[in-house]
C-alpha cells in the first residue's frame, strides 16, 4: 500500500488534532469590534519579563478587507517605497524631534497626500518606515500630509489613535538622519489596540505564526527589547517583553461574527432582529413580526398604569418587583383597571376579580376602601359572618315577643358550635350567645341565618333583644347544636 497522504500547514508541518487548519474566509460573516476588559498579562510582573496575553475571540481580523490580521511590516502590506520609484522619488529629510516628528519626500509621479493622508478624527491606516544606510529604522503612523508642488511633508505619530503624540517609534539615538537609505509605506493590517499600551509598546515580526511548536517563538522573544511584542493573529496570542509592571488592561480588536448580528459582541443570535429587520422594542412602532419580550418589573401602586403605550406600539407585559405579572380588567368604557392585591390601596371605583379565597385563623381587619377577598374556616367553609373572641357563635328556642333588654331564648346543655336563627316580622333583632354579655349578631327582619364553627359554652344562654328600642321583633326562632 502507498503512503497515507497528510495535510500540512503553510510551514509544511503535518496538521494535528490540536493544530487545526487556519481558515482565512467564511462567507456570510461580518466584521465586529470586540472589547475584552481587563485582560491579564501572564508572567512575572517586572519590566524585562516575558509575558503573554490571549484574546477571548480569534482570529484577530484587520481594520479593513476582513482578512486575518498580520504584522504591518510584512512585505504583503508594503504599498509604497522610494527605492521602487527610481528617479521619480527622492527621500529628502527626517525630523526626529519629539512633538514634531515628520519626513519629507519628493515624488513627481504619485500624489502621496491623496493616497495616504489620514484625517485627525480617523484611525490611521498607514505606517511610514524610514531606514538609514546602517540598517537602523524608525516608524510611525501617518497623519496629516502637507503638499507643496511635488514635495510632501508627512507627520508621523507613535499610535494609531492619537493626534497629539507626533513622535517616532524606535531608538532615535541609533538612527542617522543624515544618511538615509529608503522610505517605505505599509498598510496597517491589524486591529488590536491596547487600553494603556504601557507594557507592550512596539510590535515586531512574529517568528512563526500558527506553528505547532513554541520553540521559535520563545527563542525569538529572548532577543526582544523591553516593550517589543509580536502577535499570532490566527490564535489571538500576544507575546512580548514587558516595558512596565502593568498587570492587566483592555484590548479592542475586530473579529468575524455571524451574518445574524452578535449580541454583546459575541457570536450569539441577535434576539432583536428577524429577517434583517429590527423588532419593535417597548414603546416603538410594531412591525409585522416580532418576538414577545420578557416581563418588565415595575413599582406599581395602583395610581398609574405601568408600561403605558399608544395604539400601534410594541408592548411587553409588566410584573411586580417580585416577578408576578400584573393583570388588568377592561371597563365598559375601554379603560383598564389593575387587579388589586389583598389589603392594598384601591382605586376609587375598583374592579375586583376574586377566585377562591384564603383560610385565616384570625380574621383580617380592613381599612375603609381596601380590597377584600373571601375568607374561609379551617374546613374550607366560606365565612358568612365574623366571629367574636373565643371562637364564639350559637343555640335553640322560640321567643314570640321582643324587648329592649336581652331575653333568654334557649340555654345550652353542652358546648354547641352551630346556630340557626329565623326572624319574621318587620323589626330587626340582636343575638347574644354568652348570656347577654356581648352583642354578637345583628339579625335582619324576615331573614334566616346559619352560623357554623362557633362556640356556645355549656350552660350559656342564647338571648335576643330589639335592635332598636321600642321596635319589638316577633317570631324569633333559635336552634343550636
Amino acid at each position: 500500500m502507498g503512503e497515507t497522504a497528510q495535510v500540512v500547514n503553510q510551514y509544511k508541518e503535518p496538521v494535528k488534532p490540536q493544530q487545526p487548519l487556519p481558515v482565512d474566509s467564511i462567507e456570510a460573516q461580518e466584521l465586529v469590534s470586540q472589547t475584552d476588559s481587563s485582560v491579564e498579562y501572564k508572567g512575572k510582573e517586572i519590566a524585562g519579563a516575558v509575558a503573554t496575553i490571549e484574546t477571548v475571540f480569534k482570529p484577530i481580523v484587520g481594520e479593513q478587507s476582513g482578512r486575518v490580521g498580520s504584522y504591518w511590516g510584512n512585505q504583503d502590506n508594503l504599498v509604497y517605497s522610494t527605492q521602487n520609484r527610481r528617479d521619480a522619488s527622492t527621500f529628502v529629510s527626517v525630523t526626529e524631534t519629539a512633538g514634531s516628528a515628520d519626513a519629507v519626500i519628493r515624488d513627481s509621479g504619485f500624489d502621496l497626500e491623496e493616497m495616504f493622508e489620514t484625517q485627525d478624527d480617523e484611525v490611521k491606516r498607514f505606517i511610514l518606515k524610514i531606514t538609514d544606510t546602517t540598517g537602523a529604522s524608525l516608524y510611525g503612523w501617518i497623519g496629516g500630509i502637507a503638499e507643496s508642488a511635488d514635495v510632501y511633508t508627512i507627520d508621523v505619530y507613535n499610535d494609531r489613535l492619537s493626534v497629539v503624540n507626533q513622535n517616532w517609534v524606535g531608538t532615535l539615538a541609533s538612527f542617522d538622519n543624515t544618511s538615509l537609505a529608503k522610505a517605505e509605506i505599509f498598510r496597517y493590517d491589524g486591529s488590536l489596540v491596547f487600553g494603556t499600551g504601557t507594557a507592550f509598546t512596539e510590535e515586531v515580526q512574529h517568528p512563526k505564526e500558527y506553528a505547532s511548536s513554541w520553540k521559535e517563538v520563545m527563542e525569538a522573544v529572548q532577543g526582544f527589547s523591553n516593550g517589543q511584542y509580536c502577535i499570532d493573529y490566527m490564535r489571538g496570542l500576544i507575546i512580548g517583553v514587558r516595558a512596565s509592571t502593568t498587570a492587566s488592561e483592555d484590548l479592542t480588536y475586530n473579529i468575524w461574527a455571524s451574518a445574524v448580528k452578535a449580541v454583546s459582541g459575541g457570536s450569539d443570535t441577535n434576539l432583536i432582529q428577524l429577517g434583517g429587520e429590527t423588532l419593535g422594542d417597548h414603546g416603538s412602532t410594531v412591525i409585522d413580526h416580532g418576538i414577545q419580550p420578557l416581563y418588565e418589573a415595575k413599582d406599581f401602586d395602583g395610581s398609574a398604569l405601568p408600561n403605558a403605550v399608544t395604539e400601534g406600539q410594541a408592548a411587553r407585559p409588566a410584573s411586580t418587583l417580585s416577578g408576578i405579572p400584573f393583570a388588568f380588567l377592561v371597563n365598559e368604557d375601554g379603560s383598564k383597571s389593575p387587579i388589586a392585591t389583598d389589603d392594598s390601596a384601591q382605586v376609587a371605583t375598583p374592579d375586583i376579580v376574586n377566585v377562591g379565597g384564603e383560610y385565616r385563623a384570625s380574621a383580617t381587619t380592613y381599612a375603609d376602601g381596601d380590597a377584600v377577598i373571601n375568607q374561609y374556616d379551617v374546613n374550607g367553609n366560606l365565612k358568612v359572618t365574623s366571629e367574636s373572641a373565643g371562637n364564639a357563635p350559637q343555640a335553640y328556642g322560640v321567643d314570640a315577643a321582643g324587648a329592649d333588654t336581652y331575653t333568654t331564648v334557649v340555654t345550652a346543655s353542652a358546648d354547641r358550635h352551630n346556630m340557626h336563627v329565623s326572624l319574621k316580622g318587620s323589626n330587626d333583632a340582636i343575638i347574644s350567645i354568652d348570656s347577654g354579655t356581648t352583642d354578637h349578631y345583628y339579625i335582619v327582619a324576615g331573614s334566616t341565618q346559619v352560623f357554623d364553627d362557633i362556640l356556645i359554652s355549656n350552660t350559656a344562654t342564647v338571648q335576643g333583644k330589639n335592635a332598636s328600642a321600642g321596635n319589638n321583633y316577633t317570631n324569633l326562632t333559635i336552634t343550636i347544636w
